[in-house]
């Protein structure tokens, strides 16, 4: 069932056509099956949780891609967002957070592998602008980062292949906040600073830095504005068994 708040009369011949095809439904002669080959493209990730936190991108040019040539984008088997240079969400009710009351969970598919090319673009999965805290972000062309202000911190990973499908958890303590890269411990960031409410949260980009932004495929992103720390393990394990990494 596919509700839209807008009038799609321009794009109903194509949305049947697809959807005629994949339910293998009898398409009438005015549904031309050449139409399922368009593209898909995602306006609004919608909050699964209920509390409507709703991620939203109104400028067509920069919505993520669902579909390719009429195909449903997948990785690891299952159903993905495909963010380009120029994609980027934004959530339309920006959550109030803090390092000491917030965990991220995502599963991130980068596009490029900074095992065997240099990349001239940093790629950031996650970020606010106004006091960044942000994960995925390549440093000096080859490593993986977590970033955090205002108590500056910063690490590396050391090469890691981009191409593989990779878990991501940021969780908030109450001495600063711990990174996990596929429920390994990486990064305990126990440093004193500033710990600032941080709104206007985007997926897919930095926004005061344009090189900065995600090529890849997310699959899952989770959003928790309360520590999980003691619940991070059960989420990870869950997230890992779904997705099949090891």
């Amino acid at each position: 069932l596919i509700v839209y708040l807008s009038d799609q009369t321009d794009n109903r011949v194509a949305i049947e056509a697809n959807i005629g095809e994949v339910y293998s439904i009898d398409l009438p002669s005015g549904v031309d099956p050449g139409f399922d080959q368009v593209d898909g493209f995602v306006e609004t990730w919608y909050d699964q949780s209920g509390n409507g936190k709703d991620a939203t991108q109104a400028t067509a040019a920069n919505q993520p891609k669902i579909v390719q040539a009429g195909v449903l984008v997948t990785k690891l088997g299952q159903a993905s967002i495909d963010f380009t240079t120029s994609t980027t969400f934004l959530f339309n009710d920006p959550f109030s957070i803090t390092e000491t009351e917030s965990a991220v969970f995502a599963i991130w598919q980068p596009a490029k592998d900074s095992a065997t090319a240099s990349e001239a673009r940093n790629c950031t999965l996650f970020s606010n602008i106004a006091s960044q805290i942000f994960i995925g972000t390549p440093n000096s062309n080859n490593q993986m980062s977590f970033k955090r202000f205002g108590a500056v911190q910063s690490f590396g990973l050391a090469v890691a292949s981009l191409n593989t499908p990779n878990l991501h958890a940021l969780v908030g303590t109450t001495s600063g906040a711990d990174y996990y890269f596929n429920g390994s411990s990486i990064h305990s960031d126990t440093a004193t600073g500033t710990n600032n409410t941080r709104n206007d949260l985007y997926i897919g980009t930095k926004q005061n830095i344009t090189s900065h932004d995600t090529e890849g495929y997310i699959s899952e992103f989770v959003i928790y504005n309360s520590n999980q720390s003691s619940n991070r393990t059960a989420i990870e394990a869950n997230i890992i068994s779904h997705y099949g990494i090891s």
